[in-house]
């Protein structure tokens, strides 16, 4: 009985392993044709970049039911992420770095490679986004002292495919949330182009056993447009556009000492325009975030708080091969300017802060 037992056991080990062998092999199949620009600052495959990096794909995406990048963020864990209610993603931490500030943030926010003009990824809507590239550790020589601790670097969508593409949808949920949405992509001939737009809105939260929570409802917009042109077949001009704008958000307070009708309005609208072909690239950028707050002890707003960020910058690189190496020259100069203001009631506070390199 022993021996039968014994038999069986090694024509039933030896199936397994007939079927387990070839679904491993395929498992081990190394995809090079994913590919990373924020690393080194042009196009290669992963497995050749000498940094630690993390990339959110597009199917990482459609899987997750964040709203905005500052979700995506938290949900990949990759590091310290600090949310609140209001559209706020307040900093985010890599390696004993944040982005607590735009002007001394030691982890750098991009957007296709531009500086995103924000720290606050809740702005940046989800449905936009094609994929999240992460460089863990220090990028200073690429990037400058922002990088010290890391870059995120926000990949949006772009028209790829040929023919026309394109979806009208919608969402509702709980508290009276609502949000349609519409989407168009395409590409023919030199042309390729690509839109989204979107308009949601949500009342306060309500929970089981611990009734409303008031003021943490709001009202936001989403537009995003990119147009593309492919120049003498090697080069490709872009031209894109975002804008982003909430209004009425609730800023509740904490739960010990709530205020009942403290709200803010919050908007940001990037431009950037570039030329690439596969050694050369030139790009220009500008964003306009803006945030105002409005609060005041018990009841009403009399005191108003304005916050104002212009960022742009200008960048170029030219790649030359040099056998199996290359070298890379290129430069870039950003200009950033805050300019902030609180009315409390017959008194008025301005303050200007501006940073160019």
């Amino acid at each position: 009985m022993k021996a039968k037992h014994l038999l069986y056991s090694v024509f039933i080990t030896i199936c397994i392993l007939s079927l387990v062998t070839p679904a491993s092999a395929g498992d081990d199949t190394t995809n090079l044709g994913e590919i990373v620009v924020t690393a080194t600052r042009v196009e290669e495959p992963k497995k050749d970049v000498p940094a630690s990096v993390q990339i959110i794909t597009q199917e990482d995406i459609k899987d997750s039911t964040a709203r905005n990048a500052g979700d995506l963020i938290a949900e990949a864990a990759l590091g310290n992420v600090q949310k609140y209610p209001g559209a706020l993603t307040s900093s985010i931490g890599l390696r004993g770095y944040s982005t607590s500030d735009i002007l001394t943030s030691r982890v750098l926010i991009l957007i296709n490679g531009n500086n995103a003009g924000t720290v606050n990824l809740a702005k940046i809507p989800v449905d936009d986004i094609e994929r999240v590239e992460i460089v863990k550790g220090p990028a200073s020589v690429l990037y400058g002292s922002s990088a010290m601790g890391g870059v995120i670097n926000i990949i949006t969508k772009n028209g790829r495919e040929e023919g026309v593409h394109g979806f009208v949808g919608g969402e509702a949920g709980s508290w009276n949330y609502w949000k349609p949405q519409v989407e168009l992509s395409g590409k023919k001939g030199v042309f390729d182009y690509y839109l989204t737009a979107d308009r949601s809105s949500e009342n306060d939260y309500k929970a089981k056993d611990y009734g409303k929570f008031d003021n943490t409802g709001y009202d936001d917009e989403t537009l995003s447009l990119r147009l593309g042109y492919r120049l003498l077949d090697k080069g490709h001009i872009s031209v894109g556009f975002q804008h982003w704008k909430g209004w009425d958000i609730g800023t509740p307070g904490p739960v010990y000492s709530p205020d009942p009708d403290d709200y803010k309005d919050s908007s940001r609208n990037g431009f950037d325009l570039g030329y690439k072909t596969e050694t050369f690239n030139a790009k220009y950028y500008l964003v306009k975030d803006r945030d105002e707050w409005h609060s005041g002890l018990g009841t009403g707003n009399s005191d108003i708080s304005l916050k104002k960020t212009g960022t742009q910058g200008v960048s170029f690189q030219k790649t030359f091969p040099l056998g199996n190496h290359r070298i890379i020259a290129g430069g870039q100069w950003d200009r950033i300017k805050i300019d902030g203001s609180r009315n409390m009631q017959d008194t008025t506070v301005m303050v200007s802060l501006q940073r160019t390199g």
